[in-house]
């Protein structure tokens, strides 16, 4: 097995820019209609189905990679293998049980709601996001002058967040905000070296640092008040317009920001308290002085609550967290946290810990597949839900429990026989707010059509689906490198085996019907397919885990409920899943579900030979310091770069003209029935004679006007089920369509009386 080897990070590059947005990780699309056994309502522990099985299916597992299923090392703090009692390294049950789960849950159409309904935010300061985050925050007045831009007025207002205990109720008492400049908070006699803390030069305790760290808000809190107070004498400025020089550039333009000043510290007529918030680089210049505010205080809605819990409290280990921690327990003698709110009328419709903070979006993950699909919070059982069990959290009246358990997998070596490397890395990636990769996006290869990417600030946004860390060759298995700037505190330390790996491990089964047996074996094996791979464990952005499941039949029973029944063969299990998959996919959906693109793109994603044909590389851009290169933020459209989109798996394919429909035996989906090996042999005959790629045939004329000439007519509804299967995975059926060739191909197609 290979040993583990480091990587940069970084997307693909044309000169100085940034062409294709690359993951480690891509989405098997979420499906609009979900499928609901008609057995649903009848599965029971307690009463053997007629057509039931129990028994125990003998697994043997072996890793293709370095693998990690991880325990936190109590004494060294690094990431280990797991293992038993005895020493012995072992895959924990639950870890298997819940990569089969997934596994089954896409592959039988079933219900995304085992989803945290979180309701993330936005802080997005590039260009094309001005329409969801600057202008709902600020606002930009005239300027005559074309050497300026602005001036930016915040819309936020400031204000005292406290819980009011006998309303039972947050709120916010409303107070005034003037802005500090840096340099003149140094220039008072017990701020030490504050310019040198903010400019990253020093710590919080005063230390030099070997390389730029810029201070978090905590660490402006402790510096301050270990050494003064945050009550603060001052004179506050009038309303004006600040600039040019003191505020950056924007596009070449000077930046005008409108603001009041404050002046004369520590001696003015208007008492305050100081304000801090991060620093996110060198131009940041400006703090805050809350004071004043004698209004009454304004109500939180439940609702506007819970978002800003979601962000700031929820995750207490995040930065958010233990900063609003931190400012809960200061309490700025009795005023409460000091935030920034948004209030346009006379309700409050969010509010942060910074002037720009992180604005909660308009729909949560939950509303978003909800408005998708109903189907996916409908009470009604999917196949994973009958086999796995579900928990019904709000009464518990749709609860279900499963009919099979995983034991642990255990191997042969112990701990100290195995080869590891350690390695030191980060796990962080692009969070779900990351639009370009998270939300479905209207692209052509992996460039933005039009100007504006949807969020979750739009009602008809749609989420891209199920998360998958596609495997790939051993050869590939790459650890990123940590960036120059790279806080230790983000940082893990990862000891994977390196060894080949053999684990033995059961699944035990009770009542389950053979297409319910059938979707386990599936998902087990990939349908059958030796050449496709799971991955288990920590590390799966860097290649690790990958492995392969064998069902060693020998050694495993599949009894009837039925006294004296035949048990099935793993080929009747297999096939009574897959024609049940398929029946209901024709009948409600058309097409073949074989052929589907959530099966196409799941199966691709666990296939390694798919890895090497990608536009870029399995791994995460690069933030490159956060300055200018930073490669999350070109992909955006910073820089003048074009907007960028996560391309589907497929797509991304370096063989994109080789599709599922002419793959040998050996691929995910051989061919088997007449109209599939009329379709391969047209579409390599068209190939040849036109010297051309498969999916300039598949989606023209060519291929239309071929497939007119069929006399078969039950032969030619089948062969254009597949034509429209292919399609669809191509940017859909219906259109609209570009090109004239696809446009005479669809009009030959759809002409009725071709098939009456």
């Amino acid at each position: 097995m290979s040993q583990v080897m480091h990587r940069r990070q970084g997307g693909r590059y044309g000169g100085n820019r940034l062409e294709k947005i690359t993951a480690p990780y891509n989405f098997v699309p979420l499906a609009r209609e979900v499928f609901k056994p008609d057995w649903h309502e009848t599965v029971c522990q307690d009463i053997p189905l007629p057509d039931g099985y129990c028994g125990a299916l003998q697994m043997t597992i072996k890793s293709r990679t370095p693998i990690l299923p991880g325990q936190k090392n109590k004494a060294n703090g690094r990431i280990e293998h797991f293992t038993l009692p005895d020493g012995r390294l072992a895959i924990p049950g639950s870890t298997l049980r819940g990569m089969i789960r997934n596994v089954v849950e896409i592959a039988s159409f079933g219900k995304m709601n085992l989803v945290q309904d979180s309701r993330y935010g936005v802080r997005d300061l590039t260009p094309g996001a001005r329409s969801i985050y600057g202008d709902k925050l600020s606002k930009v007045h005239e300027n005559k002058n074309p050497n300026s831009m602005g001036p930016f007025e915040p819309r936020t207002k400031a204000g005292w967040l406290s819980y009011n205990v006998k309303k039972r109720q947050w709120e916010i008492s409303p107070c005034e905000f003037a802005r500090v400049d840096k340099r003149d908070l140094a220039k008072l006699p017990t701020s030490g070296q504050w310019e040198k803390l903010v400019a990253g030069y020093i710590d919080k305790s005063g230390n030099s640092l070997p390389k730029k760290q810029y201070p978090s808000t905590i660490d402006k809190y402790e510096w301050w008040l270990a050494r003064s107070t945050l009550k603060i004498q001052f004179d506050a400025g009038s309303l004006k317009d600040h600039g040019p020089g003191a505020h950056g550039t924007i596009r070449g333009k000077q930046k005008y920001l409108r603001y009041k000043k404050a002046s004369n510290l520590g001696h003015g007529k208007q008492a305050g308290h100081l304000v801090f918030t991060g620093q996110p680089g060198p131009n940041k210049h400006l703090e805050f002085i809350f004071f004043g505010g004698s209004s009454p205080a304004i109500p939180v809605s439940e609702a506007i609550y819970k978002g800003f819990r979601q962000i700031y409290q929820d995750d207490p280990k995040s930065m958010a967290g233990k900063t609003y921690a931190y400012l809960k327990e200061k309490n700025f003698d009795g005023k409460g946290v000091p935030v920034f709110y948004l209030a346009p009328s006379s309700e409050i419709e969010s509010l942060g810990l910074a002037l720009m903070y992180r604005l909660p979006y308009e729909n949560s993950v939950g509303e978003l597949i909800k408005k998708f699909s109903s189907d996916h919070q409908a009470n009604s059982f999917d196949l994973a839900e009958l086999i796995f069990g579900t928990v019904d959290e709000e009464n518990g009246e749709n609860s279900l429990k499963g009919r099979i358990s995983f034991s642990h997998a255990r191997s042969e070596i112990n701990q100290g026989e195995s080869a590891t490397q350690a390695c030191k890395t980060i796990l962080n990636g692009p969070k779900p707010t990351y639009y370009p990769n998270y939300i479905h996006q209207n692209e052509t290869d992996g460039g933005l059509k039009g100007n504006f990417y949807k969020t979750c600030m739009d009602a008809d946004a749609r989420i891209r689906g199920w998360k998958r860390y596609p495997v790939r060759p051993s050869g590939d298995v790459r650890v990123q490198r940590t960036e120059a700037n790279q806080s230790e505190d983000v940082m893990v330390n990862l000891n994977p085996v390196t060894d080949s790996v053999s684990y033995k491990g059961k699944m035990r089964f009770h009542n389950l019907k053979k297409e319910e047996l059938g979707a386990l074996i599936w998902a087990l094996t990939w349908g059958g397919d030796p050449a496709l791979r799971h991955a288990v464990g920590m590390g799966k952005p860097f290649g690790f885990g990958q492995v392969a499941i064998h069902i060693d039949w020998e050694h495993s029973d599949i009894i009837p409920n039925l006294p004296g029944g035949d048990p099935p063969t793993e080929h009747d299990c297999m096939n009574a899943f897959t024609t049940l998959m398929e029946n209901w996919f024709s009948g409600v959906l058309q097409g073949d579900w074989s052929y589907s693109e959530q099966i196409v793109q799941l199966k691709a994603m666990a296939d390694p030979k798919k890895a090497p044909g990608l536009p870029g590389e399995l791994k995460h851009m690069s933030l490159n310091g956060g300055g200018p290169k930073n490669e999350f933020v070109l992909a955006k459209g910073a820089q003048g770069n074009k907007k960028l989109v996560l391309m589907a798996y497929v797509e991304a394919g370096r063989e994109q003209s080789r599709t599922d429909v002419t793959q040998t035996e050996s691929d995910s989906m051989p061919t088997k029935t007449p109209a599939e090996n009329w379709l391969k042999q047209a579409v390599e005959e068209l190939c040849a004679q036109h010297n051309t790629k498969e999916k300039t045939i598949l989606l023209g004329k060519l291929l239309a006007t071929k497939w007119d000439e069929i006399d078969d007519t039950s032969l030619k509804a089948d062969v254009l089920a597949l034509i429209k299967s292919c399609w669809k995975q191509y940017g859909g059926w219906e259109g609209p369509h570009s090109g004239k060739s696809k446009i005479i191909a669809y009009t030959i197609y759809n002409n009725r009386d071709r098939l009456s």
